[in-house]
């Protein structure tokens, strides 16, 4: 990130740094561990546990793996958020139940789903403010957001709807030492990557 050249044949860089890419997987599965790391991080500091409903809103690539990864560490239920129809068209294959913002009222419909209780946790993967504040107001009491998407504006926030209902809000930064989980994930077929659109250049 802080390096420029990274999009060079080669490129040098402290060993430390780099992860073997194991025999079993692909390159192009590869190309997935720095993302698919980013997302278990999201996934894991939101304490979710066995049995809870999460909800992911923004189904880009993260987004797509922060769903895998709620699964697979034993959400009940997997709620996606997503306006872009070819996303939305992905997302359904990993979630339980995909919402529309431009179609319906996120926060009514999640409610209803969770019989007014809200998601256990909410991974906001999008950057965007309104689904940012969409994510506050939709968590359940006690509940947790992450705030993973990076949003270039300031996000309205009700304080006194957190305190008083007692919400953690938490930010996510890159992948704090989830490397060696995932490529074990792949490895192993724990987790299935092979339905995440990759594009192939050159």
């Amino acid at each position: 990130v802080t390096t420029d050249g990274a999009y060079a044949e080669y490129v040098k860089v402290p060993a430390y740094q780099l992860y073997r890419i194991p025999d079993e997987v692909g390159f192009a599965e590869g190309t997935l561990f720095q993302p698919m790391s980013g997302a278990q991080h999201a996934v894991r500091i939101s304490n979710m546990q066995l049995g809870d409903t999460v909800a992911v809103f923004g189904a880009g690539t993260i987004g797509l793996l922060a769903m895998l990864w709620a699964k697979a560490l034993g959400a009940e239920k997997v709620i996606a958020v997503e306006v872009v129809e070819r996303r939305i068209a992905v997302a359904k294959t990993i979630a339980d139940v995909v919402f529309n913002p431009t179609k319906c009222n996120v926060v009514e419909e999640i409610q209803k789903l969770t019989n007014d209780i809200g998601p256990h946790a909410v991974i906001e993967c999008s950057g965007n403010t309104q689904a940012q504040s969409q994510a506050l107001d939709v968590v359940r009491k006690g509940g947790c957001v992450v705030l993973y998407g990076v949003s270039h504006e300031p996000t309205p926030v009700n304080f006194l709807s957190t305190t008083t209902r007692e919400i953690t809000i938490k930010g996510g930064l890159a992948s704090q030492g989830a490397y060696p989980l995932s490529i074990q994930a792949v490895k192993s077929k724990k987790i299935d990557t092979s339905g995440i659109p990759i594009m192939k250049v050159g």
